[in-house]
């Protein structure tokens, strides 16, 4: 190594100037994507939930909680009841995201 500090890669994909780059302790909106499975079965729904979090990985975890713990259940077309099952993916907002899907 040549002395540089490596930086995790969620936060290498960040615009320059994004506050993460220089404490990536602090605590940031990330987008996460949850996976739905019915009882035993593959994941077959996908949601995506913003949290607020320190860390990719206790972003996933709250993600998930809060789906756990939320009072619309998800379902399938055949009517059967979804549980949430895994954060599929996480990454921390970038400035020039638009939540929504506005642009």
């Amino acid at each position: 190594m040549n002395g540089a500090v490596m930086m995790p890669v969620h936060i290498q994909r960040l615009s320059e100037n994004h506050p993460l780059r220089t404490d990536p302790t602090r605590s940031w909106p990330y987008v996460v994507t949850v996976g739905y499975r019915a009882k035993a079965r593959q994941i077959v729904e996908r949601r995506r939930v913003y949290v607020r979090a320190t860390s990719p990985e206790l972003a996933e975890r709250d993600a998930v909680m809060y789906c756990r713990n939320i009072a619309c259940p998800v379902r399938d077309e055949a009517g059967r009841l979804l549980k949430p099952s895994r954060a599929l993916a996480s990454r921390p907002l970038d400035k020039n995201d638009a939540i929504g899907g506005g642009a």
